[in-house]
């Protein structure tokens, strides 16, 4: 207490002993009792201070107020304790004879009941006060801090709220900013979500792409988009396809679709995510590159005719000179006596067959350097192979080359361009005549093999005996003027591989 003021002194001690109930800051029993020892002292103090003023009169009057301080601030069982000492402290101290137990104390009786009935209902009073004071902060305090838990819930709410507008609105700026368009579409085909690029590009309004998305698609990829859609909702199978929408300004422009399914926790699509890229520029590539190969395709099949020109010579030149000859064999029998018209007959017949014979030579010739575009017929594998073999003949005759077919039976005609299945017959067989040119240790033989690969699908093979590929060329023999030829330009095998492509 040393240097403490006594105001300060003073208020201390009214907080600890009036303003804060005792049982929450101590709540040993020994303290409560004696916080009521302490009290009746006071009690006592002031009441033996006033002592010659009132003599032996109001005897207890002065213990209830002290009594029901106790009973509020330490509880019942302290205030009972209280009334009892205070009772037995009045009786000696205060009641004639002072200092000792009255003989006279019946004449006391009706004052001293009256006081411990007074005190006990005001102690009772007054811890029920207490009681009910604690029940009434308790509550309010649980009250407040449920109040404290729902604003701190509120709040956390609330900033919950923030984040996620703030990530929504990131989320849709990212989305609008990407470099293709974005949009959301429900199984029965509403459309959810658009983002700002698809809008920019239609030029349409967010409710009419809502109502309408199908009203950018080209007329003519709508109902294969439409079926296509349909199939893939019911399967619930991601996809990709290739459409034309409608820009603002009316150009329509070739887009890349891809789409997948969001599924709940059955499985069941709930929504379909979507993304529609612009391909326009790699159609023009595609078709650039389409129209350069039909060119060096050309020029390749030119340098195939140039390659077979003795061997085109032959073929024309043998029906030739048949016709010559069959010409001057019928002659000499008209001239005979008398003239023999059926070995002129026959002669004629000989002609007409040899003159068709050239007349087909010239037409593969023809078909081979025509520039047409690529018709899919049914073809029969044989007679374009025999065609092949028959353009090739002398040519494999001057090289010492034995070309052999092995065709499985009951073979189906096939669905190809006649012209391109040709070139690539060709230049295969062309390069096993090259390589096979180079073998002197064992016999030349080609072998143009063709079977039933699947159900659906027939396998033709070009065969030789020749010393094989350098196993490091393998992978650059596909690759546009790659030859390993002196007279060769490289394009005979890249342009076969993309036919077949």
């Amino acid at each position: 207490m040393k240097g403490l003021p006594a105001k300060q002194f003073a208020n201390n001690i009214k907080s600890y002993l009036v303003e804060r109930p005792l049982d929450e800051r101590h709540a040993s029993a020994l303290w409560r009792y004696g916080v009521a020892a302490l009290y009746v002292a006071i009690a006592f103090g002031i009441r033996f201070a006033l002592s010659p003023l009132v003599g032996s009169k109001a005897v207890f009057i002065l213990f209830i107020p002290a009594i029901i301080i106790i009973a509020w601030r330490a509880g019942l069982g302290p205030a009972l304790f209280a009334s009892i000492s205070a009772f037995f402290l009045a009786n000696y101290f205060f009641i004639a004879p002072a200092g000792t137990w009255s003989k006279h104390y019946a004449a006391e009786s009706v004052a001293g009941i009256t006081y411990i009935f007074t005190a006990f209902a005001a102690a009772w009073w007054a811890s029920a006060l207490r009681s009910e004071r604690k029940r009434v902060i308790a509550k309010a305090n649980e009250s407040m801090e449920q109040a404290k838990v729902l604003q701190r819930e509120l709040k956390r709410r609330q900033q919950a709220e923030e984040q996620l507008a703030t990530h929504a609105q990131k989320l849709r700026l990212s989305i609008d900013t990407i470099p293709t368009m974005a949009w959301i579409i429900l199984p029965d085909g509403t459309m959810e979500f658009i983002n700002q690029r698809w809008l920019a590009y239609s030029g349409l309004s967010l409710e009419q792409a809502l109502e309408q998305p199908t009203r950018t698609v080209h007329p003519d990829d709508l109902p294969r988009a439409l079926e296509k859609w349909s199939v893939n909702n019911v399967s619930g199978d991601p996809y990709e396809d290739e459409m034309r929408l409608r820009r603002a300004d009316g150009e329509y422009r070739w887009f890349l679709i891809r789409t997948v399914p969001l599924r709940d926790e059955h499985g069941t699509v709930i929504r379909w995510y979507g993304t529609s890229t612009d391909i326009q520029d790699r159609k023009l590539a595609e078709k650039a590159l389409r129209e350069t190969q039909a060119v060096l395709a050309r020029v390749a099949r030119s340098t195939v005719v140039g390659e077979l020109t003795a061997s085109i010579a032959h073929e024309v030149n043998q029906p030739l000179a048949a016709v010559v000859t069959n010409a001057g064999a019928a002659l000499r029998w008209l001239d005979g006596q008398p003239p023999n018209l059926n070995e002129t007959r026959e002669a004629l017949q000989r002609i007409v067959r040899d003159g068709n014979r050239a007349s087909e030579v010239i037409l593969r010739i023809r078909a081979l350097l025509k520039n047409d575009a690529p018709i899919k017929t049914q073809i029969n594998l044989g007679e374009t192979i025999a065609e092949i073999i028959a353009l090739t003949e002398t040519e494999a005759q001057r090289r010492q080359v034995s070309v052999q077919t092995q065709m499985a039976s009951d073979l189906p005609r096939v669905t190809a361009d006649r012209v391109q299945l040709q070139q690539v017959l060709m230049n295969l067989t062309m390069n096993a005549l090259d390589a096979l040119s180079e073998v002197i240790d064992r016999s030349r033989i080609l072998t143009i093999e063709v079977e039933m690969d699947s159900p659906n699908t027939v396998l033709v093979a070009v065969h030789d005996t020749g010393i094989g590929i350098d196993p490091e060329r393998m992978k650059q023999i596909f690759e546009p003027f790659h030859t390993t030829k002196t007279h060769g330009l490289g394009l005979g095998l890249s342009i076969s591989r993309s036919i077949i492509e």
